[in-house]
């Protein structure tokens, strides 16, 4: 009975990658072609922001967007609260993006239109992160019923943006 559930789940996971392998190579080109060049790479929060921001570049690989969002936003949060912390500012150490884009903005960490699009992300995450009721406009379905898309497409989508930000973040916060 053992082997026999083995053998399934060997099989199903043989059939996921082969299903799915041509578009994850896709991702993962799209990927390389933009993670930054500059090394060794920052990481403000230590081995917690480098999990969230390899746990998203993973997530994206395999197609698995909404976890990119999440990640991904966490990722520049926490990396910003913790930069800030660092620099001095302990009234900050549990401040969420609002807070935290002015002062990155102040310092010169982010420009404006980088303050913009990560908060923008944010207003892409918090209804996938936080309950919406159905008719709200923010959630999902919405946003692809609008643009007359497939919901798995504005997850992609947003996933793309959110990474891309990501490492925009990491290639500006590295010397």
């Amino acid at each position: 009975m053992v082997d026999d559930a083995r053998l399934t789940a060997q099989d199903w996971l043989a059939q996921e990658d082969e299903r799915d392998r041509t578009a994850r190579i896709s991702r993962l080109r799209w990927l390389a072609e933009r993670v930054p060049s500059s090394d060794p790479w920052i990481f403000h929060d230590g081995i917690a922001a480098r999990v969230l921001f390899e746990e998203a570049r993973y997530c994206f690989v395999y197609g698995q967007y909404i976890a990119v969002v999440l990640l991904g936003v966490a990722f520049i949060e926490r990396s910003l609260a913790a930069r800030i912390y660092g620099a001095g500012d302990d009234a900050l150490e549990r401040a969420h993006l609002p807070r935290l884009l002015p002062i990155a903005q102040e310092r010169g960490w982010l420009s404006a239109d980088e303050c913009a699009l990560i908060d923008a992300l944010r207003h892409k995450r918090n209804p996938l992160a936080h309950f919406r009721g159905p008719g709200d406009p923010t959630r999902f379905e919405w946003r692809a019923v609008l643009r007359n898309v497939a919901p798995y497409t504005v997850f992609e989508e947003d996933a793309r943006a959110v990474l891309e930000a990501v490492l925009r973040y990491v290639e500006r916060s590295t010397p």
